[in-house]
């Protein structure tokens, strides 16, 4: 629960014992495809990272062969 909770997913009440309560489906779906877009503009941002580091691991692999 926790863990929902620090995706925004969840709340949970200042009382004792707690009680966790989901927000809104439509909200939850915001928050996911948030994260999904985040992680999207990562991968977009390392691309050219990526690309070069295949070019050159197969570059040096036919290279040895």
């Amino acid at each position: 629960m926790k863990h929902l909770q620090n995706k925004g997913i969840t709340r949970i009440s200042n009382e004792f014992p707690s009680e966790f309560s989901a927000v809104p489906f439509e909200r939850a779906l915001d928050l996911l495809l948030e994260v999904k877009k985040e992680q999207a503009k990562s991968l977009e941002a390392s691309k050219a990272e990526l690309v070069y580091a295949f070019q050159t691991e197969k570059k040096t692999s036919k290279d040895s062969n």
